[in-house]
């Protein structure tokens, strides 16, 4: 769901002065841990750990890592008459720049409200217009994006609610499933992303942003002002 804006990759191997036994002679096996979070641009950042005797197979890693411009550092550690071969890897790649308008939000993506309002599915597809989509809160982080939306005191005119914008959940599909507009299900039960008595369900399939921003079903056909997500 994310586009990677710039990545950095970090490859270390552990040495044998961690080990309680060098490993066994031979040895060609290579352990991976990915790791992943945001930085302040709303760009991705990815470690990856890596840990293994053969130098070859590290280094063949980063040969496959076509159009990287690489910065590698390199050393080695001795036990028991076995090599360890030590590789740190920095790597930029850049993304893709943010549709005109958007602003980041530290931690998590771009984003640009619309005042006009719409029905659900018209801004949906101005979303997607722009690359983007209507917002999915994925975290309680998240939801600051319509907080400070609401915070601002926006004049909307026309809409069939001031307090609400449009967000990328619905049921339209089966009533009482939820989920977002890339196609990932939204779970009910347990998400505390729900306003209180939120969904109520019926003939409101489509999902909004609260003021206190929280989930809540309502009717389609409400036009509303709403807020698209590139990340």
């Amino acid at each position: 769901m994310n586009r990677l804006g710039c990545l950095m990759l970090a490859v270390l191997t552990a040495g044998c002065a961690f080990c309680k036994k060098c490993p066994a002679s031979g040895s060609t096996n290579l352990q991976m841990t990915v790791g992943s979070r945001r930085n302040i641009s709303g760009h991705w950042l990815i470690s990856v750990d890596a840990y293994g005797e053969n130098s070859r197979s590290i280094q063949q890693l980063v040969r496959d890592q076509k159009g990287l411009v690489v910065d590698l550092k390199h050393g080695a550690t001795y036990c028991q008459g076995t090599e360890t071969q030590h590789l740190i890897v920095n790597a930029a790649v850049p993304g893709a720049a943010p549709p005109e308008g958007y602003k980041p939000m530290s931690g998590l993506g771009y984003y640009k409200s619309y005042l006009t309002p719409l029905t659900w599915e018209k801004a949906k597809d101005k979303c997607e217009e722009d690359g983007a989509h209507l917002i999915i809160l994925d975290s309680e982080k998240e939801t600051m994006v319509i907080k400070e939306f609401f915070a601002r005191k926006p004049q909307i005119s026309g809409a069939a609610h001031n307090v609400y914008v449009h967000a990328g959940v619905h049921d339209r599909y089966k009533e009482g499933q939820y989920e977002d507009v890339l196609g990932t299900s939204v779970p009910v039960s347990g998400n505390s992303l729900w306003h209180a008595g939120q969904p109520n369900g019926g003939a409101e399939n489509c999902v909004v942003g609260t003021s206190i921003g929280m989930y809540a079903d309502a009717p389609c056909e409400w036009k509303l002002a709403f807020i698209c997500e590139f990340a």
